[in-house]
């Protein structure tokens, strides 16, 4: 069934738009001046710390469980907390032509991300939209980590299949919410079925090396078994993995997020031969992380859009074969476009490879660095989500915003250290940060870092592991992660090193 929905309305009270369980729904429409968009959502609830915030307040356009979903000439002047946000179900959504543009009696739009998915088995496509004003980051495309309580073999009955068996914790770090309402609540495993497949890694110790243990195993049968073991993985797991714990969301810093770990499945797994020999196969031990490879946000699209203004970063993406073509990108408090997983949110998946970054400018101020990052940035306690803030660029006002907004010189404070666009061979040598040091911080894989490498044949760049690919237990990684790059100002080389 095919569903248009055509309306013009102004929103306030207690809740935005919510879809949810839903295909193939078109939100907006086809009127073509920018001013007169078809859907105008202006939402202004009951501010933080008011107790029901996070339940009636966490969303503006929310897609829950929602397959094929298009929303077109979308304006959203005021999002309390994130503006546009997918979670669980298919996905495969459309946003196009979405404007996130002030309310006339404020500099900022939404207090945290302006774009949040997590947990679809297909990405988003975004583009030919303006987005900015905000107190997080630009967008954010990832999975949800789960957790290892237990894990024992199988004795298998045929030995063509031996078989494990898992308890796994899927962790909240919005403890208070409802599970599947807002972010930081999902159940990623209510929505695993029989057949997807499960990788597992060794948690991260302080010089934040992810190993793998296990890939590709696959789900034969799981059911909730919370009020059992619930008690258990609440009293274990937080204390073990948060060091030291943190007390609230404005403390980020290199360090896991609290988290609530009540809720516990049996997960029945097959290992997928010939790669797990039964007999050489590792248990993944208490406190591994555990991924669900087939809902890992696959395939998003972020093309031809222009992003102004964030108190964060430009971007968290963790979509497999997933691509950022063609946008512009300015005035970030955190210069950080960032393709790794981020285990201190609890966000995967750990196996993002074949990402493609093409043709987009990055105006920089910080550095003279390609913002592009393979590692998870050392979180800097920067991020301010206070009811007064203004955004990074600290506009009073500034014209409309559009998607030929970049063209608009007279708009900016030419600052920039760096202006990084795409025609010109340059190499860049990758630069990590220590647990000390606020720079990118890349994984370790078999003790060795990740890289960003230079191809001169393809003008490209490249975010590719060093371990050996032959090896039957090491997932390929980032393989062939196309970062292509210029830049008109700035030297890819300051960190020193040829590349």
């Amino acid at each position: 069934m095919i569903c248009m929905i055509c309306i013009i309305q102004q929103f306030s009270g207690q809740s935005g738009i919510n879809v949810s369980h839903s295909s193939n729904v078109q939100l907006g429409g086809g009127i073509q001046q920018r001013r007169s968009p078809f859907l105008i959502i202006d939402y202004d609830p009951l501010p933080p710390p008011h107790t029901d915030f996070h339940e009636k307040s966490g969303i503006t356009l929310h897609l829950f469980n929602c397959s094929n979903i298009t929303a077109h000439t979308v304006v959203i002047r005021a999002a309390p907390f994130m503006a546009v946000t997918a979670f669980q179900g298919y996905g495969n959504h459309i946003f196009s032509n979405i404007q996130l543009e002030p309310h006339p009696s404020r500099e900022w739009v939404a207090r945290r991300d302006a774009i949040h998915v997590s947990d679809l088995r297909v990405g988003p496509t975004l583009v030919n939209s303006t987005i900015g004003y905000t107190g997080d980051d630009f967008f954010n495309v990832h999975s949800t980590m789960l957790l290892v309580l237990n894990c024992s073999r199988i004795s298998p009955q045929d030995a063509s299949s031996p078989s494990i068996n898992c308890l796994l914790v899927n962790p909240r770090v919005l403890p208070d919410a409802p599970r599947n309402t807002v972010y930081g609540t999902l159940s990623t495993l209510e929505f695993v079925q029989p057949g997807d497949l499960i990788s597992f890694y060794r948690w991260p110790a302080s010089d934040m090396a992810i190993r793998p243990i296990l890939t590709d195993t696959t789900v034969r049968y799981l059911h909730d078994v919370s009020r059992r073991y619930g008690r258990d993985a609440q009293e274990t797991l937080p204390p073990l993995l948060q060091y030291p714990p943190k007390t609230s969301w404005h403390e980020a810093t290199n360090q896991t997020t609290k988290f609530a770990a009540d809720e516990v499945w049996s997960v029945m797994l097959e290992l997928n031969e010939p790669h797990h020999p039964y007999h050489y196969a590792t248990v993944p031990p208490l406190g591994s992380i555990a991924t669900v490879d087939t809902i890992a946000s696959t395939g998003a699209k972020i093309i031809h859009n222009t992003f102004v203004d964030t108190k964060c970063n430009f971007g968290r993406f963790k979509s497999p074969g997933g691509v950022i073509q063609g946008n512009t990108f300015r005035q970030a408090g955190i210069e950080n476009l960032e393709l790794a997983a981020l285990p201190q949110w609890l966000e995967g998946p750990v196996n993002v490879r074949d990402v493609q970054v093409i043709d987009n400018v990055f105006y920089v101020e910080q550095s003279e660095q390609l913002p592009v990052h393979c590692g998870p940035l050392c979180e800097h306690p920067g991020c301010d989500y206070g009811r007064s803030f203004l955004p990074y660029g600290g506009h009073k006002r500034i014209p409309t915003p559009s998607i030929k907004r970049d063209t608009d010189q007279d708009a900016w404070d030419h600052k920039s250290k760096g202006v990084f666009s795409v025609r010109k061979k340059q190499p860049f040598k990758f630069s990590p940060c220590s647990a000390s040091n606020f720079g990118a911080n890349p994984y370790l894989f078999n003790d060795r870092p990740i890289q960003i490498i230079h191809d001169q044949s393809k003008s490209s760049l490249f975010c590719q592991e060093p371990f050996n690919q032959d090896s039957p237990h090491i997932p390929h990684i980032l393989k062939q992660t196309h970062l292509t790059t210029d830049h008109e100002r700035g030297v890819f080389s300051e960190s020193g090193g040829s590349p």
